[in-house]
């Protein structure tokens, strides 16, 4: 039977503190990795086991939004930052699927327009084969 730990001992396992502010998802990863080089499991089994298991029991649902509510976060503010941060990341993927539906349009009409022209026109504009091997202008 495992002994009770509280978070605040699981927190201090990864080197945080909840005394200011509840730490965050990406607050633990990062504590966590930090540690992980102070507890390699190769050559620290032990000091790893209990580095992996307190991230592990951390990362359990309910665990961060239990410490937001303790200190005052409501699960709103929470997803507001969130919101915040992927925001401007999200604008940058909607332009660029914009901007590549753009050019599928643009590749469509274009392919519209070389397939509907005569070949000597093509070859013409494209400047391609001398005018003896070319085919006639029409089709």
């Amino acid at each position: 039977m495992k002994k009770e730990v509280s978070t605040a001992d699981l927190l201090g396992v990864l080197g945080l503190s909840n005394r200011d502010a509840a730490p965050s998802l990406l607050d633990l990863k990062r504590a966590y990795f930090a540690r992980l080089r102070e507890h390699p499991p190769h050559s620290d089994p032990t000091g790893f086991q209990r580095l992996r298991e307190a991230y592990d029991r951390l990362l359990a649902p309910g665990v961060l939004g239990s410490l937001a509510a303790s200190h005052g976060t409501s699960r709103l503010a929470l997803l507001d930052a969130l919101d915040r941060r992927l925001e401007p990341r999200l604008a940058a993927l909607r332009a660029s699927q914009s901007r590549e539906g753009e050019l599928a349009v643009r590749r469509e009409t274009l392919e519209r327009v070389v397939m509907a022209a005569p070949w000597g026109a093509l070859l013409d504009a494209f400047g391609d084969t001398e005018p003896e091997t070319r085919p006639e202008h029409g089709h």
